[in-house]
């Protein structure tokens, strides 16, 4: 949390104060779902490349790795050899497991294109290549305090950066009609999949800057989940153009949040809340979700 605050002061944002009593995660331990290894050219051993590039450092279990990745991690040893990298995700309420690339050497079935993810009792169907939150309990607190900071009813969402189309299946029911946009063709044939049946939401394939800005539609309410990198500068124009009334902007970088909400309420916007979730333990890493509102001229 005192990296948010430290980057709202150095960027001029509004006063930021966490929350009182905000409950931490329920096991700051053996929590990270999806890990990717680096594999040795030489050995062909599994682990992580060190931060100033000095070779590969062999992991053979990992303290914030999920309890099956660490059962998997110590057969991968040895058997790496010619591969970039090894990656591994499991979702413990649904039992799904993948493992890419396929490794005959391994028990488990490994190779898959895609597994199954359960997120506020719905599942996901994810592939290899497709974001999705690594620490799944906390995720379900994310996806509260989302609903928290949405209206309950709505005419129009835009869901910008929607992945897999998480919030957009989620808060469905919420919204008359919601528009959702990604440029990953993986995260969008998932998210064809995921959205099978729900009939008021579009997705559009299109960077989030590039579609913006020549928008037709005027939506109420914006929600906003970019990478670390945060908003591009004409996503942020964009917004401040077509002023919808209420902005819920999800970050995992509290620099990129602080810049980017400087932009929006010097163009009127009222932070209305910044609430910090820990969704990576034992890291320098903090998610923050932030309601940002503007009343009507």
């Amino acid at each position: 949390m005192g990296a948010s605050r430290d980057s709202a002061s150095r960027w001029g944002a509004l006063p930021f104060s966490p929350p009182p009593g905000r409950a931490p995660p329920p096991d700051p331990w053996g929590y990270r779902n999806h890990m990717r290894f680096s594999a040795g050219r030489k050995f062909g051993d599994a682990g992580f490349i060190h931060r100033r590039g000095r070779g590969l450092l062999k992991v053979t279990k990992c303290p914030i790795a999920d309890p099956w990745v660490n059962a998997v991690l110590p057969r991968l040893q040895g058997h790496a050899r010619g591969l970039h990298q090894i990656q591994l995700r499991r979702n413990a309420a649904t039992g799904s497991t993948l493992v890419a690339p396929a490794l005959e050497v391994l028990p488990e079935e490994s190779g898959q294109e895609h597994y199954v993810e359960e997120l506020a009792g719905r599942r996901f169907r994810v592939s290899a290549s497709s974001f999705f939150q690594v620490n799944s309990a906390q995720a379900e607190k994310l996806v509260e305090l989302v609903a928290s900071e949405l209206p309950k009813q709505g005419r129009l969402l835009i869901d910008a950066y929607a992945g897999v189309g998480t919030f957009a299946v989620i808060f469905a029911g919420r919204f008359e009609r919601i528009i959702a946009i990604e440029e990953s063709p993986s995260a969008l044939r998932d998210a064809e999949v995921n959205l099978d049946g729900i009939e008021n939401v579009e997705f559009r394939r299109a960077k989030v800057e590039e579609l913006l800005p020549g928008l037709a539609e005027e939506p109420d309410v914006v929600l906003l989940d970019p990478p670390r990198v945060g908003c591009a500068p004409e996503v942020l124009e964009a917004l401040v153009g077509f002023a919808p009334p209420t902005i819920v902007y999800v970050s995992c970088n509290p620099t990129t949040l602080a810049r980017d909400l400087r932009r929006l309420t010097d163009a009127g916007y009222r932070l209305e809340s910044v609430t910090p979730i820990d969704m990576f333990p034992q890291t320098a890493h903090i998610e923050c979700v932030s309601r940002l509102m503007r009343t009507p001229a």
